[in-house]
This record gives C-alpha cells, structure tokens and sequence, in this order.
C-alpha cells in the first residue's frame, strides 16, 4: 500500500509540475536544444528503449521501435505484452534512443505513458515503413495481420537531455 500510495503521489506531482512548452522539459546540461533533439528523435532509425516499473516493484527494460511526432513519442506492442500491462499499470517511464557505435549520441528522458488501442491510433503501418522500408516481406505481413490486438503506446516526454561525442571521438586521419 505504501508503495502504492507513493507511486501515486509521484504522478500528482509529476502530472502537476509540468510546463506546456517541450523546450522547457529539456536539461540545461542537454549538448543539444529542443530543434536538434527533435531533429534527431524523426530522423533516427534506431529502437526506443522503453523502461517501466514491474507490478513487483522492479524496473524493466524493453526496445520497441517508435516514431517522433508532435512532441510525442509512439510505439506498438501487443495487447498480451507485459510492457503493455505494467505501463497501464503505472504510466511513467523512461526512455533512451541511442546507437550502439561510436560516435556515442543520443537522446534519454522520462515521460508518462497512455496505452490505447491501435485501431483508434495506428501507428504500427508507419513504423514498419520507417523500419523496414516496406510492407513487402513476410514480417511486415505478419506484424500488420494483428491489428485488432495491437496497442498503441503515447510517450509525452516530461524531461529530457542529449549527449554527442562526435567530436572527441573522431578518428585522426
């Protein structure tokens, strides 16, 4: 109950504290300002990782492929995904998009999460698109054939930074 009633007042405060401005959500020590985060978030063709809080008081961690648009960030799973079900459970998150090759770049922030159902929010047809070019092959196929079971998950950042060592990571020629 304890925890239960701290998630809860984490919310309020959460909910309460933040500004309706994106540009006021972005670290002061962020190497990047909102139009070169938001430049990078549409244009990165990498895996959002998402993480959560477990119904038993655990973070988890889990890449999904999202898209970037009007200060949001969405992804899909499946209905039966656990991801699905802790994140209804307590909306907030955190997220990191990110290479895993130097230069090391990329973007990390917290946000509170809305799960609703695809049919009234698809989002799964454009990121099949952006991820694998088409929905040509047999596993655009079978990701798009499940339709009425897939979630759409809306990540309204409420804090987030960047970091870039392109610079100090260049190799000497």
């Amino acid at each position: 109950m304890i925890q239960v009633n701290f998630l809860v007042g984490m919310v309020a405060r959460l909910l309460g504290n933040m500004k309706n401005t994106l540009l006021a959500k972005v670290a002061k020590t962020s190497v990047w300002d909102i139009r070169q985060i938001e430049k990078f978030l549409k244009s990165a063709v990498l895996p959002a990782r998402v993480s959560c809080i477990t119904t038993n008081g655990y973070p988890y961690i889990m890449s999904l492929w999202f898209l970037y648009d009007a200060e949001r960030l969405f992804c899909s799973v499946q209905r039966k995904t656990l991801i699905s079900k802790w994140l209804q459970n307590n909306p907030l998150c955190g997220f990191e998009i990110a290479g895993d090759n130097a230069p090391y770049k990329g973007v990390r922030g917290r946000g509170v999460v809305s799960v609703t159902s695809a049919i009234n929010n698809p989002v799964l047809p454009s990121l099949v698109d952006k991820y694998l070019g088409n929905r040509n092959s047999s596993l655009a196929f079978s990701l798009l054939s499940r339709e009425e079971t897939e979630l759409t998950l809306n990540i309204k950042p409420t804090w987030m930074t960047s970091w870039d060592y392109s610079r100090r990571m260049v190799k000497p020629s």
